[in-house]
This record gives C-alpha cells, structure tokens and sequence, in this order.
C-alpha cells in the first residue's frame, strides 16, 4: 500500500481537468488528502478498481457528501470503469444510495461530521452530523469513526434527485473519447466524435 505523499505525487501527473474534479470531491468530503483514510486515497489513484475497491471508495465520497455526478465524472474521466459489469455495479450503488438502502453498511466518516450532541427528535437521530453538539473526541492518527451510509432526504424528492439520476445517465453514455481521457493515445482506441449516434444517452436504468 502506498503512503499519502506517493498518492498525491501520482494525483500531480494527472491532466488538470482531471484534478479539477478531483478538487470539487474533496472540497464537498473535507479535509487535506492525507488526512483521508490510507486504503480509499489507494483505491482513488488506482489505475483500474477491483469490486471492493470499488464498493468501499464510492460508499466513502458519497457518505462524505461529495455529488454522484462528481464521482461518475471522475471516475469515467480515469477510465478506471473497466467493464459493462463495473458500470452496472455502480449504478446500482448510487441508486441504492437515493433511496437509502445502504444504511446497513457503515464507512469511515471525517471526524468533524460527527457531533456528540444528544438528539431531541426521530429526525435528528438520523443525522448526527446536523451541525449540533460538541465535536467527538478526535482519535489517533490512521482511526476513523465509522457511520451508516446514510442519504439525504431530498435525494428521493423530484427537486433535489436530480445529481443522482444524471450520475446513472451518465453512466449509460459512451465511454469518455480519448482526448479526456488520462491513458496514453493507442490506435486501437476509436475518438469519438461528439455527433456520434453513441453519445446519445440511453436512459434506461442499468439492472443491478
């Protein structure tokens, strides 16, 4: 496994486009990069993301805040979305994750998003980083507080759903062309115009 700083000199050779997403994911998680849990700033450099890999990194940015077209972008953008298999896998993730139906899962929080306040209410049960209460005890380097994989409510509403259902459009569109893409050119790789009949979004959901 790699430590931070061999992670952030591999994010410093990525194209600025790239990193420039990358930028909004971290802004909308928090926090420096190295103050990350190790093993999902390992699975971000990756150059192709296993299952788990996978399961673990996207449960991480999305429990953290950051937006499903954001991470969709991201990583379409790095290629790291090996196959039809992958693309269905994280489809349904993020759909699983409107509805709230990945709570049973818990994933390492940043600190600062867990109060220690006491709730008064069913709802505020809900989500104990509201902005009340006192701040947890912090934990020694590399410890994480984990939390459930919780959801915001207007993600199931028609005003507010909108980021996760253009994550899943987004997906079932053609792969990035090569020119915003980090691999190195290779012939065998087709450009694709922005006319070409393959960019017209599929709309329908990708079966889990």
């Amino acid at each position: 496994m790699m430590h931070a700083e061999l992670c952030k000199a591999k994010i410093a050779l990525w194209p600025p486009s790239t990193r420039e997403v990358l930028r909004k994911i971290k802004e909308a998680v928090g926090g420096a990069l190295d103050e990350w849990p190790i093993w999902h700033l390992n699975a971000l450099v990756a150059d192709h993301y296993k299952r788990n890999e996978r399961w673990n990194l996207t449960l991480f940015l999305l429990c953290n805040t950051a937006m499903p077209t954001d991470i969709v972008y991201l990583y379409k953008i790095r290629g790291v979305l090996g196959d039809d298999d992958a693309v269905k896998d994280l489809a349904g993730i993020i759909r699983r994750h409107q509805f709230g139906e990945l709570e049973k899962w818990e994933i390492e929080v940043m600190p600062f998003r867990i109060t220690v306040d006491t709730p008064k209410t069913e709802e505020e049960k809900k989500h104990k980083w509201d902005g009340v209460g006192d701040p947890v005890k912090p934990l020694k380097k590399g410890y994480f507080y984990k939390y459930p994989v919780t959801s915001p409510s207007f993600a199931r509403t028609i005003e507010g759903c909108g980021p996760w259902v253009e994550a899943i459009k987004m997906l079932n569109q053609a792969p990035m062309p090569m020119t915003l893409r980090d691999e190195k050119f290779n012939a065998r790789f087709k450009l694709v115009p922005m006319t070409d009949p393959d960019f017209v979004p599929r709309l329908e959901f990708a079966e889990e």
